[in-house]
Formats: C-alpha cells, structure tokens, sequence
C-alpha cells in the first residue's frame, strides 16, 4: 500500500527527480562463490521473493532479471518503479465498496487498475525517463557486511531521516530490527535484553527508549526470535 500511495501523491504533485535520486545508496550482492564458501543460501533476490509472496501487487522481479544490489534509501521509490514496468495492479480503491476507480493513481492507470506507462508518460515524462533509466545509485561493497554487519542498518536509517516526516519509522520495522538482534551468540542459548536495549536506542532513539519497550523484547523472544525459542535474562 505505501507504494501505491507514493504513486499517487507522485500523479497528483509530479516527480522531484533531485529528491528522488538524492543519496541513493545500495550495497552490492554478496558474489555466488563468496556465499559458497561462507554457507550462506540466501540472497538479496529470494530473499524479496519471499516476502513479496503474500502480496500479488509487488513484482518480485522484471523477467529474468535478479537483483544485484539492496537498497539502504529510497526504497519504495524504487519498488513502485519495478511494478510500473511490470505492469502491476495501482489501484487503492476498496472493489467491495465502489465500481469505478476513485484514488489519486486514477489518472495513471488502465481500465483494469493496472498501471500504464504510457499513460505517466504523457502526464510526467520526468518521471517516466526515471522509470525507464533506473535511479544512479551509489554502490557499497558487499564486503560490509561480513566486516561491519551492521553498518547497512545504521546507514539506512540514517538516510532515511529525512522522510520521517512524510513516512514515519514503521512498528513492523522497529520489530524486524529487533528480531535480528534477538538471535544467540554461538554457544548461549539466551539474548541479554540490556545489550539490546541499547543497539535498539541507537538506531531508533526515542521510539524505544520506553519501559515497555521490554514487552516487545519478550514477545519477539516467545515468538522464536531470530532462529529459535529463547529465554530473557
């Protein structure tokens, strides 16, 4: 839905080519041998496919094409340019209650709801070049992540500030944050909660900064955590 309400706000104000492609910043995949050799089975594309699964609107991929890079900004923006070119749905219309589209993405999209180039064609042509061509992004060796594992969290967040205002830190990501930190040192069976407090206050500062803050701890933990059930200490 955020990025269907992107597109919107994007048809009805135009696109900001400086602020679209302003500090975009990715880190580069992590080489097939490397993963090899390091067991790792993931990759940034499978990784989104699976959690694109659940929701036919976002397009896990453009053809044969597999990404070569993850985003730390600018994100949505660059979701919404993949489901443009694929074509997919861009109507936030609930169909229960109304026959005929009614949303700010109205003027972008074809008869069935799906989004027609030609269409934001006509109406942005800034936008579609941005579309067509691909955002310039600055590229971060993967070899950060083995390095500074951490890094690409704090880099993100950080770039991403500057949005707080039009889109505010999400529950769902302050939780996915947490749930990597509630993940055992090799050997322990347990997390400690201060240590992790304190990485969380860190990247989020006052969105975590609470005494209740240990309820989502305990809850992430019940919830298997990164890998396994733990306990609190």
């Amino acid at each position: 839905m955020r990025t269907k309400e992107l597109t919107g706000d994007i048809a009805v104000d135009g696109c900001d080519v400086i602020e679209a492609t302003m500090n975009a910043v990715a880190v580069q995949a992590m080489p097939d041998e490397e993963r090899k050799n390091r067991k790792i089975s993931n990759t940034y594309q499978s990784d989104y496919e699976e959690k694109t699964k659940a929701d036919p609107d976002m397009a896990p991929r453009l053809q044969s094409l597999i990404a070569i890079a993850g985003s730390l900004s600018h994100s949505h923006f660059n979701c919404l340019c993949r489901n443009i070119l694929d074509g997919r749905s861009g109507c936030e219309c609930d169909g229960s209650v109304v026959t005929e589209c009614q949303c700010k993405n109205k003027q972008i999209l074809r008869k069935d709801g799906k989004y027609d180039l030609e269409r934001i064609k006509a109406r942005d042509k800034a936008w579609y070049d941005l579309i067509k061509a691909g955002i310039p992004w600055e590229m971060l060796t993967w070899r950060m992540e083995i390095e500074e594992p951490d890094a690409a969290r704090i880099i993100s967040i950080a770039l991403n500030k500057k949005n707080e205002f039009a889109m505010k830190t999400s529950h769902t990501e302050i939780m996915n944050s947490l749930g990597e930190y509630c993940d055992p040192t090799p050997g322990a069976l347990e997390v400690p909660w201060e240590p992790t407090r304190d990485k969380m206050i860190a990247l989020y500062g006052s969105a975590v900064d609470h005494p209740d803050f240990f309820q989502a701890f305990r809850l992430v933990l019940d919830l298997g955590g990164k890998t396994v059930r733990m306990s609190v200490i």
